[in-house]
């Protein structure tokens, strides 16, 4: 009495039970044999009911979650990450990022001030209207102004609660058949931009900061909430037997083959250095500075993340003959992917 669809229990009476994988949290329904023939046909019939695959946040449109967090309905089924090593290792890893937690403008679980989360959820102050609690709550990126977390993103298990400006908005996981793909930052007019970027390549600003230790801390935080991200669409793929690929496959091949393309590009721009092309504000060759692709920085935010997770598990193996593939920490890979937001068109030097 097995099925790839279904699972099945036999009680002390032998009566058979089954209820679908796709809900496990679903009813038991007792199946019904009257005789050899109808069981059969019985059988085939309950084997070819499929539950559909669950619709998270059904009718509901990203543009309009970014602008008011009215728009989510209070009976959305929302995608949510179940709390296991893998997201706990994400946020000791988090923790320990000292450029990340400076100054305490990012809070991580379980280091989060608690009397900051029962204000933050009693007052509801995010309009999070008891759908969160405590340990749902991973990070605080905190605006405020006197770091009590009341204004900000929460990042949660089901999507980032945002209060910055007036705005109380909400961004999940997952909208139908669209997800969070990637994070990044964008430079603005004297400000930081926290960038999450889709599946279908379109992009949402998450916030937009003044805050000048916050802006420090926008543009290490992107890497790890790209791993979270990714671990909601693990979440998707699993319950519906969907193959699911890590975030970080093929990045590696991808930044190799950008380094290669910069390195031919800076060797064609030294000879244009030399024929007068000396306007700019470039402090290596006068060459004109702009900002760096944010697509190239965002990939580079990736690769220092899956470093950082690559060299934790090899630290601590039982293996002493395991190493990084990423090498030690402070070698050529990581001053390759350090984080540079100009770049010059000349000479290709960077800031």
């Amino acid at each position: 009495m097995t099925n790839d669809n279904f699972e099945w229990w036999e009680d002390e009476n032998g009566e058979w039970y089954y209820r679908s994988k796709t809900d496990p949290d679903g009813e038991w329904h007792h199946w019904e044999q009257e005789d050899e023939q109808s069981d059969s046909t019985s059988m085939n019939t309950q084997l070819e009911v499929v539950s559909e695959p669950p619709v998270y946040c059904k009718g509901m449109d990203w543009d309009d979650m970014l602008l008011n967090i009215k728009y989510l309905k209070k009976d959305a089924k929302l995608l949510t990450i179940t709390f296991n090593d893998e997201v706990s290792k994400i946020l000791e890893l988090a923790s320990g990022d000292h450029l990340l937690t400076r100054k305490n403008r990012v809070q991580i679980y379980p280091n989060i001030k608690r009397k900051n989360i029962e204000k933050i959820l009693q007052k509801n102050k995010y309009k999070t209207n008891g759908r969160i609690a405590h340990d749902d709550i991973w990070m605080i990126i905190d605006e405020s102004t006197f770091k009590n977390g009341s204004s900000g993103i929460l990042v949660t298990s089901q999507g980032l609660f945002i209060r910055s400006l007036g705005r109380k908005a909400f961004v999940p996981w997952m909208i139908e058949d669209k997800w969070i793909s990637t994070f990044g930052d964008k430079k603005g007019f004297l400000s930081r931009k926290l960038i999450a970027t889709l599946n279908d390549y379109k992009t949402l600003e998450i916030l937009d900061t003044v805050e000048e230790t916050l802006k420090k801390s926008i543009q290490e935080v992107t890497g790890y909430l790209t791993l979270i991200a990714d671990l909601a669409r693990k979440e998707y793929c699993n319950q519906t037997g969907i193959e699911y690929k890590f975030v970080y496959d093929g990045v590696e091949e991808a930044y190799t083959q950008m380094v290669l393309e910069s390195e031919e590009s800076t060797s064609e721009n030294s000879i244009l250095t030399g024929m007068g092309m000396l306007q700019g504000d470039c402090p290596n060759c006068g060459g004109v500075m702009r900002d760096a692709s944010m697509a190239a920085r965002g990939g580079k935010a990736l690769l220092r993340g899956f470093a950082k997770l690559d060299r934790s598990m090899v630290s601590k193996s039982t293996n002493p003959n395991l190493r990084s593939a990423f090498g030690g920490s402070g070698g050529w890979f990581d001053s390759k992917i350090s984080d540079k937001s100009r770049v010059c068109d000349s000479c290709g030097y960077k800031e």
